[in-house]
């Protein structure tokens, strides 16, 4: 199990999360907002269960959409052994050794957009491993969003290795006077990306996100829900969370291409929808071959020449 803090800047609220993660049974996670538990989430790919229990509210979420094998790739993500290979898999530098908490460790650091999966416009990592295990024991990410507007620290740290889990802590709590619902996570694909930026568009007055990266848009998504349909709509869950699903795929979608380095440009600071002609978002599919989606959301492949013709209004501003 770990523990993680997340302790953005400004009015944004403190966050730790405890993180049990075993093998056999799945992991549970215990997220406290201002030191309050928001939710319980557990996911367990075995008996294709994932189910979030929210206490303020009385209820629980049940995931309805997604195969076992999609709830193990999902699940691995709280295995901090990932992490590592993730940054390792990076250019990184090396801090050298030190001592943290009576261990002797050694350190790298990365920096880049790439950096937790490309969730900041941009972030530095420092990654502490224990000597001879190669166990994380210390974990510090600095990211930044809306153009540096916002920054965020996570610390992740009080790494317990080999311990001996009560599979009853992967068994949901649920009270018998909560309420259920169904929460469908929503897919990463171009048809996807394109309805939510319909969505969004339809929102905003035409507007696109500015970004795309995720920790952005999240901050995007939630100011233009508040002006749209005020504070109430942060207030009432179950909205809250069924715009989040219909609008985060296209940040899903743009992280996806850039974690696979497809040359994804997003280019929503400049265009709306009132400039069909122009891209807004183009990656690479192959060699000589990009993919672009326009300014009115219709799509098509063109070659490199085409690309930088198309392009051109952006690199004359």
């Amino acid at each position: 199990n770990v523990k993680m803090q997340n302790m953005p800047q400004g009015q944004m609220p403190k966050t730790e999360s405890i993180v049990y993660y075993s093998s056999e049974h799945g992991s549970r996670v215990e997220q406290y907002i201002n030191d309050k538990l928001g939710f319980t989430m557990y996911l367990n790919p075995k008996e294709n269960l994932y189910v979030t229990v929210l206490p303020e509210q009385k209820k629980f979420m049940k995931v309805t959409n997604k195969s076992p094998d999609e709830l193990k790739q999902i699940s691995e993500k709280d295995d901090p052994r990932v992490m590592v290979r993730q940054m390792m898999s990076q250019e990184f530098t090396h801090l050298g050794r030190d001592t943290i908490n009576g261990i002797d460790v050694e350190g790298i650091e990365c920096t880049g957009p790439r950096v937790m999966g490309g969730m900041f416009e941009d972030a530095t990592a420092r990654l502490w491993v224990e000597r001879g295990t190669d166990y994380p024991v210390r974990m510090e990410i600095e990211g930044t969003v809306s153009g540096g507007q916002m920054e965020m620290t996570m610390v992740m740290d009080d790494f317990q290795w080999n311990v001996d889990l009560d599979p009853s802590l992967f068994v949901p709590d649920i009270p018998a006077d909560y309420t259920s619902s169904e929460m469908k996570i929503p897919q990463a694909s171009e048809e996807a990306a394109i309805k939510a930026l319909r969505q969004f568009a339809e929102l905003s007055g035409g507007r696109y996100p500015d970004s795309l990266v995720y920790m952005s848009l999240m901050k995007e998504i939630s100011e233009v829900l508040v002006k749209k349909y005020g504070i109430a709509s942060m207030a009432n869950t179950d909205d809250y969370t069924n715009s989040l699903q219909s609008l985060l795929p296209a940040g899903m979608f743009y992280t996806q291409l850039s974690g696979a380095g497809k040359e994804a440009v997003y280019y929503g600071d400049k265009v709306t929808a009132d400039n069909p002609e122009l891209v807004l978002l183009r990656w690479k599919v192959s060699d000589g071959t990009y993919h672009v989606i326009f300014g009115n959301l219709t799509a098509t492949d063109v070659n490199e020449e085409e690309l930088a013709e198309l392009e051109k209004p952006f690199m004359e501003q």
